[in-house]
């Protein structure tokens, strides 16, 4: 099956255009996590991950570091979609669906064959994990169904099954939130090239990747990509692997970065674990009685999959840097902007508040 959509930026001009007729505002309602809705008078804009609706919550690692991300995207196009003036334009014609995964491949492509059959559909905002958007892509892009895709920055979710990762060769139909893995992994590797450069002496940096369950994927191939680049730039650092779900491993390696007194760390990891590893950073480097190393204070990057507020961005005797990070909601024009107000309020007791700027930005670039 192939129908061919639009990706359009006037899409109440359009809704207009084609005659349907406009209702009161809806109220929100509690989304059921397997079926689309059925009123038929309005089209469908998708909400498609792990967490994003579903009242259960099985406890399978890989869902339960997921399922938080989901559910504060979720809230994030919440909060646009039934409050900013211009999401309050379209929000009487169009329904706002949320179809939950439970971090599974074989529900992920359940959903979009589902959504794929289904005319109503405008787009879909999706999914949480790179693993649920690879699969899923290509049932998209056969229906031409547009993909906003808010965090998932793998290179390979958007490349056609079979073609290998060094291709050009991409769907047409999506749209990053952020930026993928290979331009993440550039501006890491130039960033710390403009440390070394910077420092009078030996200079070293230490690259993590995270070898646990449901992270491994994202760290291994953006951890490799900073490798290759570290070598061409003629760097000197050192690869190690930790896995955060064992603490005390992640201790010994903080341990060993604190003894070897290196400038710069860059953790390719998520936001569920760089608190602890920056708190085993700061106690091992206390143990070992000095914080200073060349080039002054240690410098830890952060990379996009870290975006969480709750994160100690500054946390004493060290320079934390968090790479490709949205908006802070303080950066945004205060007052005067109802997107600032809007997201304030919403945030207000949230864990999450970047992968909610992230939800609300994806719902925003559909109005």
């Amino acid at each position: 099956m192939c129908r061919h959509r639009v990706v359009f930026i006037g899409i109440v001009s359009l809704i207009f255009l084609i005659g349907c007729s406009s209702s009161d505002s809806p109220d929100e309602k509690s989304a059921d996590s397997s079926t689309i809705k059925q009123s038929q008078n309005k089209y469908i804009i998708a909400v498609v991950g792990s967490g994003v609706s579903s009242t259960t919550r099985p406890q399978e690692p890989t869902y339960a570091r997921s399922v938080a991300a989901g559910e504060s995207i979720m809230r994030g196009i919440r909060t646009a979609f039934y409050n900013s003036t211009q999401c309050r334009e379209i929000n009487a014609f169009i329904d706002l669906d949320s179809l939950d995964t439970g971090a599974r491949i074989d529900i992920a492509k359940e959903r979009a064959q589902a959504l794929q059959k289904e005319p109503r559909v405008l787009a879909v905002i999706g999914h949480v994990t790179s693993g649920e958007t690879r699969a899923a892509a290509p049932i998209y892009a056969e229906a031409g169904i547009p993909l906003i895709i808010p965090i998932g920055v793998s290179v390979t979710t958007v490349l056609p099954p079979n073609t290998p990762d060094s291709s050009s060769e991409r769907f047409t139909n999506y749209l990053r939130v952020l930026p993928n893995t290979k331009w993440q992994a550039h501006a890491l590797a130039y960033y710390v090239k403009t440390l070394a450069d910077s420092v009078k002496g030996p200079f070293r940096c230490d690259l993590i990747s995270d070898t646990s369950s449901g992270v491994y994927e994202y760290s291994k191939f953006l951890s490799k990509e900073v490798s290759m680049l570290l070598d061409k730039l003629g760097l000197i650092y050192k690869t190690r692997e930790i896995n955060s779900d064992n603490t005390g491993a992640m201790l010994d390696v903080a341990r060993l970065i604190a003894q070897d007194k290196v400038s710069a760390v860059i953790y390719c990891g998520y936001s569920t674990s760089a608190p602890n590893f920056l708190g085993d950073l700061k106690e091992a480097f206390s143990e070992n009685g000095s914080t200073t190393v060349p080039g002054g204070r240690p410098k830890v990057i952060l990379t996009s999959a870290c975006l969480n507020p709750k994160t100690p961005l500054a946390p004493q005797g060290f320079d934390v840097s968090l790479l490709f990070p949205l908006p802070d909601i303080d950066s945004l024009p205060k007052k005067s902007s109802e997107d600032w107000n809007l997201l304030n309020n919403a945030i207000k007791d949230s864990p999450g508040q970047s992968y909610e700027i992230a939800g609300y930005a994806a719902m925003r670039i559909l109005a």
